[in-house]
């Protein structure tokens, strides 16, 4: 099983040739996983207004449940 190595360990002529074999450079993000990473970021700052201007105080479970609904969503929903 090979490992891709990281940038230090490649040659500029090697990071090349490895982003060529792959058909894509080695930095790309999956926009699903951006998409999913801001559902969470969304959720976050959903519970601390939610909070703020209600003045209640939401359960740590109940905002990690946001979190992990909003990151499956957001994530789940966008379409590559």
């Amino acid at each position: 099983m090979s490992t891709i190595p990281t940038d230090d360990e490649l040659d500029p002529i090697e990071y090349a040739t490895l982003e060529a074999s792959t058909g894509r450079e080695l930095a790309d993000i999956n926009p699903k996983v951006t998409a999913a990473t801001l559902g969470a970021a969304v959720a976050l700052i959903a519970c601390w207004v939610l909070e703020a201007t209600l003045g209640i105080d939401i359960p740590a479970a109940v905002e990690l449940a946001a979190g992990i609904v909003g990151t499956f969503a957001a994530g789940y929903l966008h379409r590559e």
